[in-house]
């Protein structure tokens, strides 16, 4: 099915440490194909790591001055500069944390701070891969398609009929699909007429 067939690009460039995934090997959604180190990634996570910590710095420095305003101690305004300190340290870590959600990085690798290049390209769906162009060592882009996976759960057949039998096709119709090659058959259903014009060769 064309439909279930997908490109997998790493999303960030890098160098590959590791391949654990090969062709014609079949894989479920979330493994780990491959692993690259990438210095674009270690960055994102330094900045998100700093960000939570500012927010908690922030977030006890606030504490702090609503209690002294409570208790009529300090001015409201220090108070109020220290909620929008805290504010804007909460924006600022949700923005780099949404950032590494987009890249697909598990929340468990987000918060970790060893290996912080390290990332781990993931199956998107399940299936069988059907192309591979990624070896160890190698460097690369974001946008290079280094797997492809096909789910193979569900398969088309493309079927040529004659003119003479044409009033037996009907969506959704029930069919027995016979291979002419080993012994096997399978049922499927009629989903799709590519097209109500006849070849006039064949007549098909």
């Amino acid at each position: 099915d064309e439909h279930t067939i997908v490109q997998v690009v790493p999303r960030l460039s890098g160098i590959v440490t590791a391949v654990y995934r090969h062709h014609g090997q079949h894989v479920e959604k979330g493994e780990v194909l491959a692993v690259i180190e990438s210095q674009m990634l270690a960055e994102m996570r330094a900045q998100f790591l700093g960000a939570r910590k500012r927010v908690g710095l922030a977030r006890v420095t606030f504490e702090r001055e609503k209690q002294l305003w409570e208790e009529k101690i300090s001015a409201k305004q220090d108070y109020l500069a220290a909620q929008q300190v805290l504010t804007e340290a909460e924006i600022a870590s949700d923005l780099a944390l949404a950032k590494l959600r987009t890249l697909g990085v598990t929340a468990e690798a987000i918060h970790q701070r060893s290996d912080l290049a390290r990332y781990d390209i993931r199956a998107p769906i399940s299936g069988l891969i059907t192309a591979k162009a990624i070896a160890q060592g190698q460097t690369l882009k974001e946008d290079a398609a280094i797997f492809t996976i096909a789910d193979v759960s569900s398969v088309w057949s493309q079927v040529t009929v004659y003119a003479t039998d044409l009033d037996v096709l009907k969506l959704g119709a029930k069919a027995t699909i016979r291979s002419t090659a080993i012994d096997i058959k399978r049922e499927g259903l009629l989903s799709y007429i590519s097209s109500p014009i006849v070849d006039q060769t064949p007549r098909s």
